[in-house]
């Protein structure tokens, strides 16, 4: 094995079993594939666990898986550069490339969804509400773990670092109501024009 694939599975066992040194070493050395293979992995298993269920909005292709793990390595440049702005701008001393690296690596925790589903369809499998309900525990985690990577990479309290992980997706909320709302508003105006 070579020096940077040592250093990002020794980064990702520190990850879990001592956080504040990956940041540090993230901060210095950040292994880029590690972090998109996280992304891809996470992509993947969430994907799967999706499609045992029978709730996967994409179907259950290896193209909707390809394009699955795609989206999620795309959403996570986009959500790392939009929480590196707000971190930014809220006087946090970070850099971005860690913070991608880390957040892949918090994304992982979606890998509980592929057993979690298995053992809730053969304990409930007329019932959807249990693997619902899993789901959302499992990216009530995958935010706590976001959360922690924020707080140490830009060396905030846990409350800076939520509000620093919850804008970006407030933002993303605002412009697609916004953007909705206007649309809306167009369509009512010419059907008013038309009647009139």
């Amino acid at each position: 094995m070579n020096v940077r694939a040592a250093n990002g599975v020794e980064l990702f066992y520190d990850f879990l079993e001592h956080p504040e040194r990956a940041a540090r070493a993230a901060s210095e050395r950040p292994p880029v594939a590690f972090g998109v293979a996280a992304y891809i992995a996470a992509a993947a298993t969430f994907f799967l666990a999706q499609s045992l269920s029978g709730v996967n909005a994409f179907g259950s292709s290896w193209i909707a898986l390809l394009m699955y793990c795609v989206w999620n390595v795309a959403s996570g440049f986009l959500m790392a550069a939009l929480v590196h702005l707000f971190a930014d701008g809220m006087g946090g001393e970070g850099r971005v490339t860690p913070l991608f690296v880390m957040l892949g690596y918090s994304e992982l925790a979606w890998s509980l969804a592929l057993p979690v589903t298995l053992i809730t369809l053969a304990v409930f499998p007329d019932s959807m509400w249990p693997s619902i309900i899993a789901m959302g525990s499992i990216g009530f985690i995958v935010f706590l773990v976001k959360v922690r990577t924020i707080r140490l990479n830009y060396r905030f309290s846990r409350l800076q670092a939520a509000v620093s992980l919850a804008a970006p997706y407030g933002t993303i909320a605002a412009a697609l109501v916004l953007g909705l709302g206007g649309m809306f508003w167009m369509v009512i105006a010419a059907v008013s024009r038309a009647a009139a």
